[in-house]
């Protein structure tokens, strides 16, 4: 009997550790924080693009990611970051919501500041959107749009000088 036991044993202890795994990388896939991380809360006046999970950068290293986006008002989105423990929010923090890519992917460029003054608990960071790639590429395609309008109207311009006049031939008045 004492070897269906030990049997038993083994298997609810491999069912608990593929439970354990399970949840683990259930919570790390869907970017929620394992451990003790510094949570900062930055007021931003549009969160566009940017999603829960989106990466949070500093000086380009990725030191954690956006836990939660909250709409106040209009005009007012609180967005929470989770920081590693080795990034110590200043008192002049600030961040930044950034595009990477064409496609729409956004990051958060937190700038931890340089004060000798931490952040106090609960205080809100003003944060700013920054012009990115998909910002400087619809000023590219305005231009280049407004340069093919420009060249469209030269060449009707030519072709009318280069067009022979029009006679109409005149109506017989044969009554």
């Amino acid at each position: 009997m004492e070897l269906r036991y030990g049997r038993e044993a083994v298997v609810g202890t491999l069912v608990i550790i593929a439970i354990t795994i399970f949840v683990a990388g259930t919570m790390w896939l869907s970017g929620r924080a394992l451990g003790r991380r510094h949570v900062v809360k930055v007021e931003f006046k549009n969160a566009t693009g940017l999603k829960r999970a989106s990466p949070v950068t500093v000086s380009g290293v990725q030191v954690g990611r956006v836990e939660e986006i909250d709409l106040k008002q209009p005009g007012k989105v609180i967005v929470s970051l989770s920081l590693r423990p080795d990034i110590e929010p200043r008192i002049d923090a600030s961040a930044q919501i950034a595009s990477v890519t064409f496609v729409g992917d956004y990051v958060v460029e937190f700038d931890p500041g340089s004060s000798a003054e931490p952040l106090p608990p609960g205080q809100v960071v003003l944060g700013a959107m920054k012009s990115g790639i998909g910002d400087r590429a619809g000023l590219l395609a305005d231009r280049a749009d407004s340069l093919m309008l420009g060249l469209q109207e030269f060449a009707n311009k030519a072709a009318r000088l280069l067009r022979p006049p029009r006679t109409r031939p005149r109506p017989d008045k044969t009554v």
